[in-house]
């Protein structure tokens, strides 16, 4: 069973328990459609029709579905929600890394296909990087990243920030 994310919700403890309850939910929903509500036949209905009465009770369906979310929102508890904690990695027990990237007149060629578009070396190294420095510091290590070309340069020191080579 897939929980979404926005939840909070990465797993349950005892999924059994909430496909259970949902059932159960879903037995009262049929049962409580079957029987009519309890009233009297109004002697005029056939004239409340023609005046614009409504066939359908809408309040009563707004009632019965809050019922129905509030009866899985029980069974969603009873089956013990979890959520799991990812805490960040600790500072200084990650990598020291440096990217040398080549941003010589070489790289501007475009002789690399990407789907149906020709694109230059230094583009696609530069999504690369960007994605290897994010997924990097997202583990605890810290990325430089020194470009060289006719002359070479540090464009980022060290950092803990992914987003920072983008």
């Amino acid at each position: 069973m897939s929980l979404p994310g926005w939840l909070g919700i990465d797993a349950l403890l005892r999924p059994w328990a909430f496909w259970l309850c949902a059932a159960l939910a879903l037995g009262a929903l049929l049962a409580a459609l079957r029987t009519g509500p309890a009233v009297f036949e109004w002697p005029a209905l056939a004239e409340a029709r023609r005046a614009g009465a409504r066939p359908r009770d809408l309040v009563r369906f707004a009632s019965r579905a809050l019922r129905l979310g509030a009866l899985l929102a029980l069974a969603a508890l009873f089956a013990g929600p979890v959520g799991v904690h990812r805490a960040p990695p600790e500072p200084g027990f990650g990598l020291d890394l440096t990217l040398v990237l080549d941003a010589s007149g070489s790289m501007r060629a475009l002789d690399t296909r990407s789907g149906d578009t020709w694109r230059s070396r230094i583009d696609l190294a530069r999504e690369v990087v960007a994605r290897f420095a994010a997924r990097r510091a997202a583990e605890g290590d810290r990325v430089a990243l020194v470009v060289f070309g006719d002359s070479a340069f540090t464009l980022c020191p060290l950092s803990s920030d992914g987003v920072l080579l983008e």
